[in-house]
């Protein structure tokens, strides 16, 4: 089964977030962001929060970041259009 997580950081350049997105891509898990300073993360290798914020802080070592495991199956409810959270009806809460 696969780990879902949030990322926040607090003040992150667009070349920090930019960073942030590689570093997630390139560790073979999907992502969702849509808000600035948040990515939420499904993680197909199951690694929990310490493995991310590791990771994370190796590419972008003086960027305050707060990662959390998210616990399944998982409630969420949102407003905006169906563009910005495709990702998410399509793969957050996939075989919970």
């Amino acid at each position: 089964m696969s780990s879902k997580l949030i990322v926040m950081s607090n003040g992150a350049t667009p070349e920090q977030q930019n960073a942030v997105t590689l570093t997630i891509k390139a560790h073979g898990a999907g992502w969702w962001h849509w808000f600035g300073q948040g990515w939420l993360i499904r993680d197909p290798y199951s690694r929990g929060a310490a493995s991310w914020r590791d990771a994370i802080r190796s590419s972008v070592p003086h960027l305050h970041i707060f990662v959390v495991q998210v616990a399944t199956p998982t409630d969420w409810a949102a407003f905006g259009t169906t563009e910005h959270f495709q990702w998410v009806i399509e793969r957050w809460n996939v075989n919970d």
